[in-house]
C-alpha cells in the first residue's frame, strides 16, 4: 500500500502505524484472535537516486551471463547519481504480533527487529573508491556521514470505540495507545568529521583533520554477536485516533486517521565509547614499514570508553484517509452485512519524520495504495 497506513490498516497491521485501528477489521469478519508469526518482514530503501536502476545496470552480470566492467564513464555516472544523495533504509521482521478482542477494548502485543541506517557518501570518497587517489588532488571526507543500528521493539498497544450520539455521519472514534519497550543491540554514528587527504606531485600522502565515530554495541571489538544481552534500553510510545464517515456518497466509507509513532528514546551504556581518528599524516614513501604502520593506527583509530549517550527515536507523524467502495450500492444503516463485500478501497497518507536516526527521514512523504478484492479470500494491492 505504499505505506498508506494510517488510516487503512487494521488489526495486526496497524501495530506500528496506528495503535487506534488494531480494533478494525474486515466488514464480514467475526475474529476474536488475529496474529501471524514470522511471516511478516520488510525492506525500505529511501534515497534520492533510482538505487534498482542503477544495481541493475552497473551491478549485475550481462544478459549472456559474463561479467560486467566499468569504463570511466560509468563510473563517472555512479559518481554523479549517489554522490551528495542521503540514503536511509530499514529491514524489519516482525517474529509475532497479536489481536486480541474484548469487552472492555482490543489488546494488541508485537515485537519487532529493525535494522537502520542513514548514509550520506560525498562525491570526493567515491572518486577515491573508484579511481584513487590523483596527483595534484586535496579530496574532501568532511561531508561523509552515516549512522547504522539494530533494536528490537516489544508493542503492548490497546484500542477502544467510544460512540458519538446524535450524529448521523460520525457514530463513533478509535482511541489507541501503544507502550513499547526498546532493546539496543548496535548503534553507530559519525558525530565530527573534518578530515582531508592531498596528493602531491612527488606522490606525497598527508591528511589533515581528524573524525569521531559514536558507538555502543554487545560487542566491544565493534564485531556482530548474536543478541542475547542488550547494549542499549529505552521506551516509545505510539498514539492514534481514527473514525469513519458512513454512507460516504452512499456507496462506501471513508476512514480517516492521525497518529504519532516512536516517541521516546534508547539510552546506550554497555561498551559506549568515543573512536578518534586522527587525520594527520605524511607518506613519503609506502615501501617503508614504519610509515604505514602509522597509517594504520590512523585507521585503527584510538578508543575512549563515555558514560553512555541517548538518541531519539524516529518520531513521525501520520494522517490518512482511506475510502471504501461495496458491492452493495446503499448500505443498511451504514453498516456492511456479509452480502456487502469490499470491492475495492483508496488510500492516502501525509507522513512526516523528526530525525534520521535508526533509519528514519525528515523528508515528507506522500503516500498513495490501492487495494482490491475481487473474492473475499484474495486482496491485490499497489502503492507508490
Amino acid at each position: 500500500m505504499g505505506r498508506a497506513s494510517t488510516a487503512a490498516a487494521y488489526s495486526i497491521d496497524a501495530i506500528g502505524f496506528n495503535p487506534a485501528n488494531i480494533i478494525n477489521q474486515r466488514s464480514i469478519d467475526t475474529s476474536i484472535v488475529d496474529f501471524s508469526l514470522g511471516i511478516n518482514l520488510g525492506i525500505m530503501l529511501d534515497a534520492e537516486f533510482a538505487p534498482l536502476n542503477l544495481l541493475d545496470q552497473y551491478f549485475t552480470k550481462n544478459a549472456d551471463g559474463s561479467k560486467k566492467y566499468l569504463n570511466t564513464d560509468d563510473k563517472n555516472d555512479i559518481i554523479e547519481q549517489v554522490g551528495n544523495s542521503p540514503i536511509n533504509s530499514i529491514g524489519n521482521i516482525k517474529p509475532i504480533s497479536v489481536v486480541v478482542r474484548t469487552n472492555v477494548g482490543t489488546f494488541g502485543f508485537g515485537i519487532e527487529e529493525r535494522v537502520g541506517g542513514h548514509f550520506y557518501f560525498d562525491k570526493d570518497f567515491l572518486e577515491v573508491a573508484f579511481f584513487g587517489n590523483e596527483v595534484n588532488r586535496r579530496y574532501d571526507f568532511s561531508e561523509l556521514d552515516f549512522n547504522t543500528s539494530w533494536t528490537r521493539q516489544i508493542s503492548f498497544s490497546y484500542a477502544r470505540k467510544l460512540d458519538i450520539k446524535d450524529n448521523k455521519n460520525f457514530k463513533h472514534i478509535n482511541l489507541g495507545a501503544s507502550f513499547k519497550p526498546q532493546l539496543g543491540f548496535y548503534y553507530s554514528e559519525i558525530i565530527n568529521n573534518d578530515l582531508s587527504v592531498f596528493t602531491n606531485d612527488s606522490n606525497q600522502i598527508s591528511g589533515s583533520g581528524k573524525m569521531t565515530l559514536l558507538y555502543s554495541g554487545i560487542s566491544s571489538e565493534r564485531k556482530l554477536e548474536p543478541p542475547v544481552n542488550n547494549a542499549g534500553f529505552g521506551l516509545g510510545f505510539d498514539v492514534g485516533l481514527s473514525t469513519t464517515l458512513e454512507n460516504f456518497f452512499n456507496i462506501g466509507k471513508l476512514n480517516l486517521g492521525f497518529s504519532v509513532t516512536d516517541i521516546g528514546f534508547i539510552d546506550w551504556k554497555t561498551n559506549a565509547a568515543n573512536y578518534y581518528y586522527d587525520g594527520s599524516f605524511l607518506i613519503t614513501d609506502i615501501t617503508k614499514k614504519e610509515q604505514l604502520d602509522s597509517l594504520e593506527e590512523v585507521i585503527n583509530g584510538t578508543r575512549s570508553p563515555i558514560d553512555g549517550f541517548s538518541r531519539m527515536l524516529p518520531t513521525t507523524v501520520r494522517i490518512g484517509a482511506q475510502y471504501k467502495y461495496y458491492s452493495n450500492k446503499q448500505m443498511r444503516e451504514g453498516k456492511a452485512h456479509s452480502e456487502d463485500m469490499e470491492l475495492m478501497s483508496f488510500a492516502l497518507d501525509y507522513i512526516q519524520g523528526f530525525t534520521d536516526n535508526y533509519g528514519g527521514t525528515t523528508t515528507p512523504i506522500v503516500a498513495i495504495g490501492y487495494e482490491i478484492n475481487p473474492i473475499n479470500e484474495l486482496s491485490g494491492r499497489l502503492g507508490i
